[in-house]
């Protein structure tokens, strides 16, 4: 899916090369989100909302004046076009809201649920800088009310979107992780999306998103977070059996799934181990082929002893031992035909080793 939006800008350290390159406006955003935050405590003076986020409750009426504040900011979004100070002005007017400092709770909520509620089908539009725009107030509003919105903005049909939603929930992590259900469809939402991403960038800010372990001890989805990495990697492999050479991009997925992985049931771990030794294999065959650059090794084998460590967790969790071959020893940076057949002999190793119970591969 090719990347036209201005959106991609508060990617990770990791990902800026990319996003600087995909995306010509960016730092023009990055600019407009700046002026933003230094301009709130001005705008909060003159924002007629203040009145009622500063009440205990709202009374119906309160909530219907409200309500036709927050279209009018919405329609007035919607309507800025390819005008870039409309559009910045309308986002703040909008973002500067959820930021008043004596807002009171319920009334904070509220108005979070109605933006979100106009927002949302701009997210799945068809204009991209709508698109684009709604998710960055969404991710402005700071709100778990946003969730939903982010779940299905996961869906849009422009990646960069699709990235601001991934980043959006990964920010609320931890405002989320005690609402198991809420999570759960984050973690649904996040697998669909990385199972068809195609953008390096995205595909991180999936990983990465779905990583709600890290945001939390308390958190105990291990099954939910550790399916849906599971089900990425399904998707990653065919992509990579059928041409694709992107594997580092998996490397923040397999980074992540170390944490859960042993702890998920057993058909949980069968799901995962049935990719990952998909995944075993296919890193053979990337050492193999001569058509892989010597520069590549490097990369090839930190991935491989990242996916090697995540296995033998798994493995050693049903009292399984591990093959004593092992990437870690026998993946060279340097290849010759010993180093070749040592890699092979390992790699099925470890099919024939997942031949047993309880994985029964085949």
């Amino acid at each position: 899916m090719p990347v036209q939006g201005t959106a991609f800008v508060h990617a990770d350290l990791a990902d800026r090369g990319v996003l600087m390159r995909s995306v010509s406006l960016c730092h023009l955003l990055f600019s407009a989100v700046v002026v933003c935050a230094l301009t709130v405590v001005d705008a909060v003076a003159q924002d007629n909302l203040a009145q009622y986020l500063s009440k205990d409750a709202l009374t119906v009426e309160d909530q219907a004046q409200m309500d036709v504040e927050i279209s009018d900011r919405v329609s007035s979004l919607r309507d800025a076009k390819e005008s870039s100070d409309r559009r910045q002005a309308a986002r703040e007017r909008l973002i500067q809201t959820a930021r008043i400092s004596n807002a009171k709770e319920a009334p904070l909520s509220y108005y979070a649920d109605r933006v979100n509620f106009y927002l949302k089908p701009l997210l799945v539009g068809e204009k991209q800088a709508i698109a684009d725009d709604a998710a960055l107030v969404l991710r402005g509003l700071k709100h778990p009310k946003s969730v939903p919105s982010f779940v299905i903005g996961l869906s849009s049909k422009f990646t960069t979107t699709q990235y601001q939603c991934a980043a959006g929930i990964r920010e609320l992590q931890q405002a989320i992780v005690s609402n198991p259900p809420l999570c759960k469809d984050a973690l649904d939402g996040l697998a669909r999306c990385g199972a068809k991403a195609t953008h390096p960038a995205l595909l991180r800010a999936v990983y990465r998103a779905a990583n709600f372990a890290d945001a939390s001890n308390d958190f105990a989805l291990f099954d939910e977070q550790t399916e849906a990495y599971a089900d990425i990697f399904a998707a990653r492999i065919k992509k990579l059996n059928q041409g694709a050479t992107d594997e580092i991009n998996d490397m923040a997925g397999v980074r992540a799934i170390a944490k859960t992985a042993a702890k998920a049931d057993l058909n949980t771990k069968k799901k995962l181990v049935t990719s990952l030794a998909a995944y075993y294999q296919l890193i053979a065959e990337r050492y193999s082929d001569r058509d892989v650059s010597d520069e590549s090794i490097e990369t090839i084998r930190e991935l491989a002893i990242a996916v090697e460590d995540v296995m033998g967790g798994v493995m050693r969790s049903v009292e399984m031992s591990p093959p004593s071959q092992t990437y870690k020893d026998r993946l060279k940076t340097r290849r010759d035909g010993d180093s070749v057949r040592a890699v092979r002999e390992t790699a099925a190793a470890m099919a024939e080793a997942l031949k047993a119970e309880p994985f029964n591969l085949p």
